[in-house]
């Protein structure tokens, strides 16, 4: 069994880039497999960096749920 695909991909993918996870500089950056690049360079993303693609990223919000907790912790 393949994992692999010969279909075009499809652009419309929900990728995301979690940047610096669980320390202060932690940042979450969102598109789609065709603007995802684009933020990145946008956004000047730099290591450690991991990107999310597919329908878990389109999610992003709602696994959150640590973030608020975060940036209060780090307020103090």
């Amino acid at each position: 069994m393949t994992m692999w695909s010969t279909a075009p991909p499809d652009w419309a993918t929900p990728a995301a880039i979690i940047q610096s996870a669980t320390t202060e500089r932690h940042r979450r950056l969102l598109g789609t497999l065709g603007t995802i690049a684009e933020v990145a360079v946008r956004e000047k993303v730099e290591a450690p960096a991991m990107l999310i693609i597919g329908e878990v990223a389109a999610f992003s919000e709602e696994l959150s749920w640590f973030e608020s907790a975060r940036q209060q912790a780090l307020a103090r």
